[in-house]
């Protein structure tokens, strides 16, 4: 059984009244990119101190069929192996039927599906932030982006004829030969603009689309991706391509309604994420809440509850003063 002991951070209501004399539980709701690495049977949390300039690398975390890296500055291309370090300016294929997932040292993952380039245009680190940068050539890349840790963090994923600014999300990128591109957003909000002209940006929110054609001035405007293009999309994602020992959990806390009155009760969702999607068996939670809120199952301001088989719990709360309130949570679930 592993524990993760997890402060959920910015998962922060903070009490205001109005004039109706409700309580407004504004939640700076921030979910947690846990991008924990699974190494030897423990979790590690890696750690740098900054210079004022260093290198990035990423490396060739699964692949299968035939795969092959041109390294930066030179014209061969030469077989990729697993564990490959990739850095900044190197290109990835893939031939038919392969696929390969790239893993960065954020804890972000890229998988290039068969027929596919991909180049790192950009992998390293300054007082400014990180500044991440890859660019499809053809084919499709499926996209999990750790959350960036501070604003000027940069992660741009671009196209022949666009670009997708990233804060942290599950999407997919396809290019076809006649380079018309496709964005498809699973999780999260992406921004995209044609790559000549950033002043013009289509937000991409979660389940939806936008598409770039060869000369065009200005992405589609943002559509729903059709259900059974959606279905299909998800069971094809990065999910399926990456071991066990180095998957990236996630843990979302939703509260509602966002008002509550004096006495009154909220909504807390819980739902544990393994690459993005629903954890495949049950977890068990230790929530504890700060302030004065308690948890109407026991009265108390702890609670252990196990989840359903799909790592999602549903409890309620209650409230009786102004103040913030925090939620804490451990999650401890089977190693596969």
């Amino acid at each position: 059984m592993k524990q993760m002991n997890l402060y959920v951070q910015q998962i922060v209501i903070k009490n205001m009244i109005n004039p109706e004399g409700e309580i407004l539980m504004k939640t700076n709701y921030k979910k947690i990119g846990l991008a924990l690495a699974l190494v030897a049977g423990f979790f590690v949390v890696y750690a740098m101190n900054l210079t004022a300039l260093s290198t990035r690398r990423a490396t060739v975390e699964s692949m299968s069929g035939t795969v092959e890296v041109q390294k930066n500055g030179t014209s061969k291309w030469v077989a990729a192996s697993k564990g490959m370090v990739l850095n900044e300016g190197d290109v990835v294929r893939t031939k038919s039927g392969s696929k390969v997932v790239i893993k960065l040292d954020d804890g972000s993952i890229n998988q290039l599906t068969s027929l596919s380039t991909l180049t790192i245009q950009k992998l390293n680190r300054s007082l400014r932030g990180k500044d991440t940068g890859m660019d499809v050539e053809v084919g499709k890349s499926w996209n999990k982006v750790k959350k960036l840790d501070v604003a000027r963090d940069k992660f741009n994923v671009g196209t022949p004829t666009a670009v997708a600014g990233v804060r942290g999300t599950y999407f997919s990128t396809e290019v076809e030969q006649s380079t018309d591109s496709t964005f498809d957003v699973f999780e999260g909000e992406v921004a995209v603009h044609q790559r000549n002209d950033p002043s013009y940006q289509v937000a991409v929110r979660q389940n939806h689309r936008t598409q770039v054609k060869q000369g065009a001035t200005r992405p589609a405007n943002a559509s729903q991706i059709p259900a059974d293009e959606l279905q299909a999309g998800l069971a094809n994602g990065i999910e399926g391509a990456l071991d066990a020992g180095n998957a990236i959990y996630d843990l979302n806390i939703k509260i509602d309604p966002p008002a509550l009155q004096p006495g009154a009760k909220a909504t807390v969702t819980v739902q544990f994420l393994e690459n993005g999607k629903a954890y495949n068996g049950a977890v068990t939670y230790i929530l504890t809440l700060g302030g004065s809120a308690t948890f109407l199952q026991n009265g108390a301001q702890t609670i252990e509850i196990t989840s359903n088989e799909k790592g999602l719990a549903v409890l309620e709360i209650t409230t009786t003063a102004r103040e913030e309130i925090t939620i804490s949570a451990d999650v401890q679930f089977q190693e596969r």
